[in-house]
């Protein structure tokens, strides 16, 4: 409700993204550009040491709501280095910060090295065992999506991301011929039911 609310809003930040950590709990992020910050709230999140960004959003269940100043550049790739949550699969204590400090500089580890050195069994696990998926969601179908993904996936987080789709013709159309809020779905990872 909170995200749909701030998609929605007629003075909408410049950046809105939820991670949905449960079917109970998410954290919304909101942001502005800015030229300058308030002293002592500068988070480098690009830096080698610093947790992955996902990790870092879940603590604020913990925390509370608090401002932020992230610089743009690093904004952009904050879910570069834990390719979005997939490192925690692949190197489960990365994001201890002893790993951090001594060995964050590796990391990520290039696609294509972790491709050429996973052997059948590890690639066929991928095949049918591993989920990556975006969709196109309309903002109206949002929370039975989440429903759904739960019941039939139960993987987590889920990214979502709103796409406002414009009326006018072209590769996407709006069903309504109106300009209409999306939100793109984003579900990476292994699936938690059973039934998978």
């Amino acid at each position: 409700e909170t995200f749909e609310r701030e998609v929605e809003r007629s003075d909408s930040a410049n950046f809105v993204e939820c991670l949905v950590y449960s079917r109970e709990k998410a954290v919304v992020m909101t942001g502005n550009l800015v030229d300058c910050c308030e002293p002592g709230k500068l988070n480098e999140i690009g830096l080698w040491y610093k947790p992955w960004f996902f990790k870092h959003a879940q603590a604020f269940f913990d925390t509370g709501p608090r401002t932020e100043y992230i610089p743009l550049r690093q904004y952009y790739h904050r879910h570069s280095r834990s390719i979005f949550w997939e490192i925690q699969d692949i190197i489960p204590f990365g994001n201890n910060p002893v790993f951090r400090y001594l060995f964050g500089w590796l990391v990520p580890p290039k696609v294509s090295l972790l491709k050429l050195t996973q052997g059948k069994t590890l690639k066929r696990l991928y095949e049918t065992k591993h989920m990556i998926q975006d969709m196109l969601i309309p903002l109206s179908e949002l929370k039975s999506s989440i429903e759904l993904f739960h019941r039939e996936v139960e993987i987590y987080p889920i990214w979502l991301c709103p796409f406002k789709l414009p009326a006018h013709p072209g590769m996407l159309t709006s069903p309504s011929n109106k300009d209409e809020m999306f939100i793109d779905v984003g579900v990476y990872g292994v699936p938690k039911n059973e039934r998978f």
